[in-house]
């Protein structure tokens, strides 16, 4: 009787185990996909803001931003799951301009940005 309680026991701690390595990878593959899906939304930006004219407000010189997206990466109004901000510096020719681009959102981890 005593060798079928035992057996139970480390048949839960291993069941128990097993459940929170399952736990552990589906939190890092959300967050990694969380991180593939920011990336994606800040090429479009820096793609977007190549595609303007040097005299438009959004590549005048300091911070700008944000703009929402959605978890798909859709540019939507109001607050979204992305928050997208770049600042515009001078770059290293006279006619260039240095952009930095900054994707930030919140899940279960906590604050992220790329």
């Amino acid at each position: 009787m005593i060798e079928v309680i035992i057996a139970a026991a480390l048949l839960g701690i291993g069941v128990a185990g097993i459940l929170s390595a399952y736990s552990t990878a589906t939190n890092l593959d959300n967050h990694q996909h969380r991180v593939s899906s920011a990336l994606h939304v800040g090429e479009s930006v820096v793609e977007e803001l190549l595609l303007l004219q040097q005299t438009v407000p959004d590549l005048t010189s300091g911070g700008h931003g944000p703009r929402a997206y959605d978890v798909d990466g859709n540019r939507v109004g109001g607050a979204g799951f992305y928050a997208v901000n770049w600042v515009v510096g001078p770059g290293p020719h006279p006619r260039a301009r240095k952009i930095e681009v900054r994707v930030t959102w919140s899940d279960r981890i906590g604050a992220s940005q790329v």
